[in-house]
Parts: structure tokens; C-alpha cells; sequence
């Protein structure tokens, strides 16, 4: 298997291949102690770490200085290339240091992501009146990578003006696409609603508005996305799940048993689509020509991305009422006659 380079040809930032390096940094020596870059995991030699340090300077003793606590986040720039980090202290003086290259988007679009089919629900002009789409998944299964790039898709092609919002933003995609405009913010989740507010006030009429948030963790941010969803944002966020039905369920527990009812009706209003997603990894040659979206060369080790999705059709009632009844897992038999009917590429119209 080839094994990616840890610097670009011109030594002034990460590679691209490179998609993660694993530290083990030393506080007391002020240099690494031992490391592997992703994916394939090799092992950091002497002229990765000459060359890592020479980009590095004195940032990361800085941030490892600076940090009070035993485990703590940052970012960092090397060169040409961002990276956010996680550190945690351990035995022996040594700080464990993972760090996440910010890369640009892997697929030029969203038909060679997911697959043609499944990237004409995503790109449905029914989206443009606003509702809720969740990308949900696993830890690393590459739901960032489908939010931002289903973000500036629809830009480019329904124009609007779309706010992104996180800490840290995985993928810096500011600025205009085709006859739209998207905005980026770092933001803690204490800040959110602030932001929201001043988006809100501050959107131009009758223009198609998109937010788009890394992950929704309370019930604050959760209502912040319903109000924004009811007043005619398309409100794209990502979850942690292990299916489209579990996704459901996550999000209506932030809310108690006293506002439950309240919420499951609002949600089954401006549902408009949750997509799921898993990476699949296959040996060189493994993988079979498909819809979906394949990461490598013919000679290193591929990653497919495997999508299954609810579209909820907003002159239709079905979905809605399912969900405000509270009948969520009875969606299972919906999810798995639509999916089958975009694996044999019928029209989103079939669905």
C-alpha cells in the first residue's frame, strides 16, 4: 500500500493525503517523542519530524503551556495547513496529541459523493423553502463533508445566502459560490443563540437562507434550529447515530416529557430529510463500480461512502404524522422502500 507523505512537495504545509498524525509529545525535551500519520498509519521517521518541527515552531509547546487542564482543544496552523488538535496529559511528562488536518473537500460534487441519485434529494428544489435536514452518522463517517459540500451545491445552483456555524469548522468554505454567498463562524454553543438572532435580523427578503451547524448538543441549540426551520431556513446539522429512526429519537430527548408533545409536532412539520452514513474500507481492487462515492487508487486502501435517507415531501402528510404521533421506529418500512427505489435511480418524484 503507498503510504502518504507527511509534507507537500514544497515542504510548506501538510499533504493532502494526509488526513490525521498522532503525537506523543514530550514537555520536558520540547519535541515529539514518537508519532504516526493517517491513514495507514506510519510510523513518523527523523526527516518527518525535522521537517514537522520546522513548520511547527514554538505553537505547539506554546499551546501544550497555556492548557490547565488535563485534556484540552486547539488549533494550529502549520504552514499552509490548519489543523485542530486534542491533547491529553499521561504518564511521564508526556502530552498525547491528536491532530485533525482540515482538508479541502474530498469529491467536486455532491452526484460523485453519494451517487446521482441520492444527490437529486439533497438537491431538490422543494428544499428551498426552508425545513429541517440532519446528516447523521458515526464518529468519522464524513457527515461534515456531505453538509458542506450539499451547502455550496445548492448555492451554486438556487443562489441565497448561507451562515455556517462551529467549533472548529472542519471545512472553510466562506465566501461566494455561483449567485450565492455563505458566511462561516466559530462559535461555542454558548453563542449560538446570539448568532442566530443577529441572522435572523439581519436576512435578506425573500432570499433562500441556509444555517448550517457541526453537530446539535442541547436543547437550546435544538430549539434555536426548529425557529429558524419555521421561518423558512433550510437548517442543515449533523448527530451522532447509528441509523435515520435513532437520529429521530436523540433529538426529541432534549426535550422533557412536558414540551415532548410540543416538539415531536414541530419537528414533524419541518422535517424535510435525514440522510445516514457509514464509511466503508476495502481492500485494493475490492470495491465494485457503484453509486457511491470511492476514495482511492487502484493500489491503496479505499473508502466508499455508503448513504441510506428519509425525504419527507412537503405536500405530502405521512412522514409528518407519523412523527408527531410519536411512531417513530414504524418509519423503518418508509426508509426502506425509498432507499430501494433510489438504488434502482428511480426520481426523487417516485419517492
Amino acid at each position: 500500500m503507498n503510504q502518504p507523505a507527511l509534507l507537500n512537495k514544497d515542504g510548506t504545509g501538510i499533504s493532502l493525503s494526509v488526513s490525521d498524525i498522532a503525537l506523543l509529545w514530550d514537555e520536558q525535551s520540547r519535541c515529539i517523542d514518537s508519532g504516526y500519520i493517517y491513514p495507514g498509519r506510519r510510523r513518523l521517521e527523523a526527516s518527518d519530524r525535522e521537517g514537522f518541527a520546522k513548520l511547527m515552531g514554538t505553537q505547539l509547546t506554546e499551546m501544550c503551556t497555556k492548557a490547565g487542564s488535563p485534556c484540552f482543544d486547539f488549533d494550529i496552523r502549520l504552514g499552509e495547513s490548519v489543523m485542530r488538535g486534542a491533547g491529553r496529559r499521561v504518564a511521564g511528562g508526556k502530552v498525547d496529541i491528536f491532530l485533525r488536518h482540515n482538508r479541502p473537500l474530498p469529491a467536486p460534487d455532491l452526484e460523485t459523493l453519494i451517487g446521482p441519485a441520492y444527490a437529486e434529494v439533497l438537491m431538490a428544489p422543494k428544499l428551498c423553502g426552508g425545513g429541517i435536514v440532519i446528516v447523521c452518522g458515526e464518529t468519522g463517517s464524513g457527515k461534515s463533508t456531505t453538509m458542506a459540500r450539499m451547502v455550496i451545491d445548492r448555492l451554486t445552483k438556487f443562489g441565497g445566502v448561507a451562515h455556517g456555524f462551529g467549533y472548529p469548522l472542519e471545512y472553510l468554505i466562506s465566501g461566494e459560490h455561483g449567485m450565492g454567498v455563505c458566511y462561516q463562524v466559530e462559535t461555542s454553543d454558548d453563542e449560538l443563540a446570539l448568532q442566530l438572532k443577529h441572522v435572523l435580523r439581519c436576512m435578506p427578503v425573500a432570499t433562500a437562507g441556509i444555517l448550517f451547524i457541526n453537530e446539535i448538543r442541547d436543547a437550546e441549540a435544538a430549539r434555536n434550529m426548529f425557529t429558524a426551520a419555521q421561518n423558512g431556513f433550510l437548517v442543515v446539522f449533523s448527530m451522532h447515530s447509528h441509523g435515520i429512526t435513532a437520529a429521530l429519537q436523540r433529538l426529541l430527548i432534549f426535550f422533557g416529557q412536558d414540551s415532548l408533545p410540543h416538539y415531536r409536532s414541530v419537528l414533524g412539520d419541518t422535517l424535510r430529510l435525514v440522510v445516514y452514513q457509514r464509511l466503508r474500507r476495502h481492500q485494493p481492487k475490492a470495491i465494485s463500480p457503484s453509486l457511491l462515492f470511492d476514495s482511492g487508487s487502484a493500489n491503496e486502501l479505499r473508502v466508499s461512502v455508503e448513504v441510506e435517507l428519509l425525504y419527507s415531501n412537503p405536500d405530502e402528510h405521512a412522514i409528518g404524522e407519523i412523527i408527531r404521533s410519536g411512531r417513530i421506529m414504524e418509519l423503518s418500512n418508509l426508509i426502506s422502500a425509498q432507499n430501494n427505489r433510489l438504488r434502482n435511480r428511480d426520481s426523487i418524484n417516485g419517492l
